[in-house]
């Protein structure tokens, strides 16, 4: 939506605090010379998916492998980058930018040879790629030159504390340029200084109040409530002010964000290649210390320079909540600290016997996740496919600022269990009231004769015969068998 906004010219309309911005920017071309929004987003995942490839290429040559080693890891990569590919958001981007940046700064020794301007600039467009980018540019940058600042002062650094503090002001001069447009943009268009609101509606969203379940849950907004002209596809976090809590304000609350926090990392399991890639770490970390190995000090600095991205990157993500596609970059940078270990066990006499079954244990346990993964994701390919002939189809009605109601729509073969229909739509069209319902409410409580003078039209997704007689009344108007899509109009009575 906010792609086809730019293209179409409509700039103001396109800023939104909730969406990053940059991968719209890059879309909005394509668009604009007629490529249709699906097409257009498979070429530019192509091309960044292109784009990572070479960084990785160059992750791999910094890592210096033995060629066995090397061609594993990049053959797992890059398969890994073809999944992330598949799907369509804009964390493929954030593992491209993140790579640069980790690549620019991970060496303490040529560090300084880098222009920080440049650095700047990548961090400058994380935030534009994802509000996540500011608070973790800010924290992860700051904190690397303090580390590195305080190793001059103890003369373990080539560099002196002016040309730190030189390079650091410079690097956070050319970041705030960048992000202080998108900052104005945000600020002057909602007339109060903001950063953005998806960081406030995810905290809202995971507090005691919604509980992961939003305002418009079996309930839809009325009229008269300050939801009515609310539209995603600009301000989602509006929806932010209905959740406000805080974890401090009561034991109860605390006790709930532990909870949370406690979840977050539950969810880690189920993240297979990353799972079974610390297994092996964690396995040949202690195979190392046995051996009472010894790592050279550039091994060591990079090694600390990988934990300490990753903390900090990961650990924000887990003070909310992580989702798979968030965690990319760890494999991407965890793959490079176990290579690490493989590459130095294997001089190790009695050793090496042990590296080659991990490094075959590697490849195949990560092939197998990863394409696990791809066949699950292409679940959405599918569906975008069936999704571009509806767009094309709902072009004869008018939906903009019409009064919507909608079923859950449940999970089958047509709709993958993580995709919600309900809210893309929500993204397409500039929906006035709407909401959504589960389907054992609309059948016990939901009265459609009480709401049809206040609702257009109901959306019902592949409901059941029980489900379809209570809209006996209404005209159906519209049917899409790919998604399994009804239309009734709830505007009068057949």
């Amino acid at each position: 939506m906010t792609a086809r906004e730019i293209a179409e010219g409509q700039l103001w309309e396109a800023i939104n605090s909730y969406w990053g911005m940059l991968l719209s920017l890059i879309l909005s071309p394509f668009i604009f010379l007629g490529i249709p929004p699906i097409p257009a987003f498979k070429i530019v995942q192509f091309l960044v998916g292109l784009s990572t490839i070479f960084y990785v290429i160059k992750w791999v040559r910094r890592l210096q492998l033995p060629p066995l080693f090397s061609t594993s890891l990049l053959g797992v990569l890059t398969l890994l980058i073809w999944m992330c590919s598949l799907s369509h958001t804009p964390d493929l981007l954030m593992v491209l930018l993140l790579l640069i940046y980790f690549l620019q700064i991970a060496d303490a020794k040529t560090i300084y040879q880098k222009s920080p301007w440049f650095i700047g600039l990548i961090g400058g467009l994380l935030f534009w790629c994802k509000s996540y980018g500011l608070p973790f540019f800010i924290a992860h940058f700051s904190l690397w030159n303090a580390y590195l600042f305080f190793q001059s002062k103890r003369n373990k650094s080539t560099s002196t504390p002016s040309s730190i503090r030189s390079f650091y002001l410079k690097g956070l001069l050319s970041f705030s340029l960048v992000s202080f447009l998108l900052i104005g943009l945000l600020s002057f268009k909602y007339g109060s200084f903001t950063t953005g609101s998806s960081g406030s509606y995810n905290m809202n969203y995971m507090g005691p109040i919604m509980n992961f379940i939003p305002p418009y849950f079996d309930a839809y907004q009325n009229p008269d409530t300050e939801f009515t002209n609310y539209i995603i596809a600009e301000e989602q976090g509006l929806f932010g002010a209905y959740g406000d809590w805080s974890m401090f304000e009561s034991k109860a609350n605390f006790q709930h964000y532990l909870q949370r926090i406690k979840q977050n990392f539950s969810k880690f399991y189920y993240i297979t290649y990353l799972r079974d890639l610390l297994i092996l770490l964690i396995l040949f970390g202690l195979l190392f210390g046995i051996n009472r190995l010894r790592l050279t000090t550039n091994q060591k600095e990079l090694i600390f320079a990988i934990i300490g991205f990753l903390a900090i990157y990961t650990g924000g993500y887990f003070l909310l909540f992580p989702n798979e596609r968030y965690l990319w970059i760890n494999h991407f940078l965890l793959s490079g600290l176990l290579f690490i270990l493989f590459a130095k066990t294997l001089g190790t006499s009695g050793l090496r016997w042990t590296v080659m079954i991990g490094l075959f244990a590697f490849v195949m346990m990560q092939s197998i996740n990863i394409l696990d993964r791809a066949a699950f994701r292409s679940q959405e390919c599918a569906f975008y496919q069936d999704w571009s002939t509806l767009e094309k189809a709902l072009n004869t009605f008018d939906l903009n600022q019409k009064n919507i109601l909608s079923n859950i729509a449940p999970t089958n073969a047509k709709i993958p269990d993580y995709m919600d229909p309900v809210c893309l739509l929500m993204y397409q069209y500039r929906f006035k009231v709407w909401g959504f319902f589960r389907d054992k409410k609309i059948k016990t409580d939901l009265q459609l004769n009480q709401i049809s003078p206040t609702i257009d039209y109901f959306f019902l997704w592949e409901a059941d015969e029980t489900l379809k007689e209570k809209f006996n009344t209404f005209p159906l108007i519209f049917h899409h068998k790919e998604t399994g899509l009804h239309i009734y109009d709830l505007r009068k009575d057949q």
